[in-house]
């Protein structure tokens, strides 16, 4: 399931850290150092990289500068503890695609990008096992980016000391990364609803809460990778279940929610034809005039209607005494209708058609007429391949309580018709064999 972890950290030299060196692991590229001469190669681990991009406002910048602008901060600072950028890690919902996720986190860097005028190099980051880790990392400039020089100018605001942010009247640093985070919130449940994902994360903090998921982190997601559980894996699989369960829970809440309403619904339309019918029988014994046609026959339609169900029923009652072939009752969500299936799983009923589960099964093929022409008749329409459709003839044609059946498919009927010859002249030879004899 989603969760919400956002973690914010600062490239400081005086932690031994440079821009160029996280960019080369974040895009696992190849980045020299000008200010140190030094070469990050990250080239080998490209294995787990889904996607990168460079990101300033609305607009999307050509990797080709990657080197030029993270060089450029190194440069732009010359003290032995100068922050050069600054990191946000981010955990991508499992429940959304590759291609989703991307979206997720560009809007995201756009937002940030576009509120300190900085430039943001990201990368979607997906262990090569699948393990789930799937995550991002988003490296901004801590200085303000111009698009036509490539050059960094004055600090962005979340840089700056908060005194100068008072004096300003600007939010200081602190309120500014809370308003942060609450922005990813907003932006990771907005995707995560029009990709149609009944979930929701939330920034606040909920380590009193035993209903939220805990992030694995590296060494924790290498361990449950080998086999070995650990506290927060078990954690999480005991929040899978429990969101597993309330699912469950919810969707058979919805479905009788939605059963009650239907039937709510037929109620009150039998209730209004009741009051039609009286109203209509009121009017009859008042006046001598006969009714109107047009409303008799919708009368007589929905009599006819209310009784459909029972009257499958009653079929299927006399049809499992009769050949012991009891049916299970399902309900077809898409086209809205019960459906009811023998035991071994060969024949599938409902009101418009009989299906044949196993079109080989001459047994199958021959409980399956004998239904179908209980329930629609001598009027029938036969569907399939040609070693079923033959076979259908066949018995039909042989049989005699089926004398009366006609195929609405005219080559079927065809067909039919020159069987039932054949075996007329066939028993008329045999016939006249018998006199000779």
């Amino acid at each position: 399931m989603a969760i919400y972890n956002l973690q914010i950290k600062t490239v400081s030299r005086s932690d031994g850290h440079s821009a160029t060196a996280k960019i080369a692991y974040i895009a696992r590229a190849i980045i020299t150092d000008d200010r140190t001469s030094k070469i990050h190669n990250y080239t080998r681990k490209s294995t787990d990289l889904m996607w990168s991009e460079i990101t300033h406002g609305d607009t999307t910048i050509d990797t080709i500068h990657r080197s030029e602008i993270w060089n450029a901060a190194e440069a732009a600072d010359n003290r032995s503890n100068s922050r050069t950028a600054r990191e946000y890690v981010i955990a991508l919902p499992q429940e959304l695609t590759i291609r989703q996720n991307i979206e997720l986190t560009r809007e995201f860097a756009r937002l940030i990008t576009s509120r300190y005028k900085n430039v943001a190099d990201w990368a979607i980051h997906n262990e090569s096992d699948d393990n789930g880790n799937v995550h991002a990392h988003i490296l901004t400039t801590t200085r303000i980016f111009d698009s036509n020089t490539y050059q960094l100018k004055a600090k962005t605001d979340i840089e700056l000391d908060n005194g100068r942010l008072i004096k300003e009247g600007k939010a200081i640093t602190q309120d500014q990364i809370k308003q942060i985070r609450l922005d990813w919130e907003t932006i990771q449940n907005r995707h995560l609803q029009l990709a149609g994902v009944d979930q929701e994360v939330c920034c606040s903090k909920k380590l009193d809460r035993q209903t939220v998921k805990k992030h694995l982190g590296r060494e924790a997601t290498q361990l449950e990778r080998q086999g070995i559980q650990t506290n927060n894996g078990d954690h999480n699989r005991q929040i899978d279940q429990y969101y597993r369960e309330l699912f469950n829970l919810n969707f058979s809440k919805k479905y009788w929610q939605k059963k009650a309403k239907k039937l709510e619904k037929e109620k009150n339309e039998i209730e209004k034809e009741l009051k039609k019918e009286i109203k209509i029988n009121e009017t009859k014994r008042q006046s001598p005039d006969p009714i109107n046609n047009e409303k008799t026959k919708k009368r007589k339609y929905i009599k006819k209607h209310a009784c459909i169900y029972s009257t499958d029923l009653i079929v299927l009652f006399d049809f499992a005494r009769e050949y012991g072939q009891y049916f299970t009752r399902y309900y077809d969500h898409i086209n809205k209708t019960p459906i009811w299936i023998t035991k071994d799983k060969k024949i599938k009923y409902s009101k418009k058609e009989i299906q044949i589960m196993d079109p080989d099964s001459r047994p199958s093929i021959e409980l399956a007429i004998e239904l179908a022409q209980r329930q629609f008749g001598n009027q029938l329409n036969l569907v399939g391949n040609d070693g079923f459709i033959d076979q259908a003839i066949d018995i039909i044609a042989n049989n005699e309580k089926y004398k009366n059946v006609e195929l609405k498919n005219q080559d079927h009927q065809k067909k039919l018709e020159t069987k039932k010859l054949q075996k007329s002249k066939q028993k008329h030879k045999l016939d006249i064999i018998g006199i000779m004899n």
